[in-house]
């Protein structure tokens, strides 16, 4: 992968992270349309740290809040609520690790979720 090409899809990441569709879809898709075959997920883990680091920064407030008031209930529940909201999400990702990897070398099945996702969210604007 060229450094342009690294730089192109950081981009993509950075645009499509914080928007309600998949960021990780996106940069599966402009690999493929780039020709980018890179073996592995370490270039999407880096630019997904890359993403946390700015949550870091533009949160960092909030975040120095929430520590700093470990000794309230409603953070201690606060907490224990996403600990426990995660691990469904870590049991299927663990238990299904390589179906779901499988799925993301698939374009079709990477495509159909992403018009999947957008119908679903159309719907929501049209519903009201």
């Amino acid at each position: 992968m060229s450094i342009l090409e690294a730089i192109i899809l950081g981009v993509i990441q950075g645009l499509t992270e914080f928007l309600p569709i998949s960021s990780s879809g996106h940069l599966v898709l402009s690999q493929s349309l780039l020709g980018i075959n890179q073996p592995g997920n370490e270039f999407e883990v880096l630019v997904h740290i890359g993403t946390l680091m700015s949550v870091f920064v533009i949160f960092k407030k909030e975040i120095v809040e929430l520590l700093t008031s470990l000794s309230s209930k409603s953070t201690q529940f606060f907490l224990i609520y996403i600990v426990i909201g995660s691990f469904p999400a870590a049991f299927i990702g663990l238990r299904f690790k390589n179906i779901l990897e499988s799925f993301f070398d698939n374009m079709f099945v990477v495509s159909i979720s992403l018009i999947f996702t957008g119908l679903i969210l159309y719907s929501t604007s049209i519903i009201k």
